[in-house]
């Protein structure tokens, strides 16, 4: 039966996909409590970020739309991405930020921030897909 050879199957596809996961990043939430007012900054501090998960990912663009233009001239710029990570390595909330702090083939990525817009879940998946998007100015 099919199913029976996807149960067969399924760890070993998610270990060749996340061998394709050869960039590292951090995924942070907002911090607890209250900003704190800093009297040498004369300014409100956020709690420090919370993370959730650092460790492998892979990032992606999603098929383009040919017909939408991508860049605009004094305009921001939103571009969506795919990150993915391994199955079930945390529960990641719209709204979390995935900061790239390694890449193995591109050096630019590192540094570069998403916005977490949703999580793409689905049977038998091989990895966890965020959508996300980055905002460039």
């Amino acid at each position: 039966m099919l199913a029976d050879d996807i149960d067969l199957a399924l760890p070993e596809l998610r270990a060749h996909t996340e061998s394709l996961m050869q960039d590292t990043c951090v995924i942070t939430v907002a911090g607890d409590g209250l900003p704190v007012w800093d009297e040498e900054t004369q300014t409100s501090v956020p709690p420090e970020p919370q993370v959730i998960y650092e460790g492998k990912c892979r990032i992606r663009l999603p098929q383009m739309n040919s017909d939408r233009p991508l860049l605009a001239v004094d305009q921001v710029v939103t571009v969506q991405h795919i990150i993915s990570i391994p199955v079930a390595a945390v529960d990641v909330p719209n709204g979390a930020t995935v900061t790239v702090t390694a890449s193995r083939w591109d050096a630019a990525n590192v540094g570069r921030r998403f916005t977490v817009r949703s999580t793409v879940h689905q049977s038998q998946a091989t990895a966890q897909r965020l959508a996300c998007e980055e905002v460039q100015s």
